[in-house]
């Protein structure tokens, strides 16, 4: 699974929420203030 490849690469997952209006762009710029990310 995708999650398994991320442990196995040591990369980081980024869990955000998608219902809220630019957050996906705010990802994209590097901008990772509301989201939780899992090493």
């Amino acid at each position: 699974t995708a999650i398994a490849l991320a442990k196995d690469n040591k990369l980081p997952i980024v869990v955000a929420n998608m219902n809220e209006k630019g957050n996906l762009l705010k990802i994209v710029n590097g901008d990772y203030s509301k989201c939780s990310i899992v090493k």
